[in-house]
């Protein structure tokens, strides 16, 4: 697979592999039209095409977006958020002019971490899966972060869903999915 291959430059090797998720404002279903949803999609991916951002996976959602993919070596994550978000936003506005009247598209809320070259596959069954029926309003469940950022339950409203948890045997969170 591409995410398992380590990039190779003048001075060293690295693997900038991240799963990325970032939401609209006030969780509003945004991209609830199909529509609006491939608007998205084509902004997220021509500014992750713009910047040199490497696209393993990438799902539009109602109300947040998910994005598997690996950074180039010199940017940072905060970087990346600030590229996508700021770049999808203005493509998005410039194709649905009436958005122009709302402040803001994307909330300040985001979430990422790093994946390895063993948990990659899971991730983007993961991704793939979180939208099983095709219709925005029957997501499979959503995952509930504490205060300290870890996973909590995980609420399932189908019997086909997948549950995040973390292994807590060692000291950095890794994710094991159970189907």
């Amino acid at each position: 697979m591409e995410h398992e291959r380590l990039v190779r430059s003048a001075h060293g090797v690295s693997q900038n592999t991240f799963h990325l998720i970032w939401v609209t404002k006030y969780r509003y279903p945004t991209f609830g039209n199909q529509s609006l949803k491939e608007v998205c999609w084509y902004a997220i991916d021509s500014a992750c095409r713009r910047y040199g951002i490497v696209v393993h996976e990438l799902e539009v959602m109602a109300d947040h977006v998910h994005l598997f993919a690996r950074l180039p070596r010199t940017m940072s994550v905060s970087e990346a958020f600030q590229l996508l978000k700021g770049f999808s936003s203005r493509c998005f506005r410039r194709a649905c002019p009436w958005m122009g009247k709302y402040k803001a598209l994307w909330s300040g809320f985001t979430f990422s971490r790093t994946v390895g070259s063993v948990t990659g596959g899971v991730i983007k069954q993961y991704i793939k899966e979180t939208n099983v029926h095709g219709k925005f309003g029957k997501q499979t469940g959503h995952v509930k972060l504490n205060r300290f950022g870890r996973e909590g339950r995980r609420e399932a409203r189908s019997g086909k869903t997948s549950i995040l948890k973390l292994n807590r045997r060692k000291s950095l969170p890794s994710i094991r999915i159970f189907i």
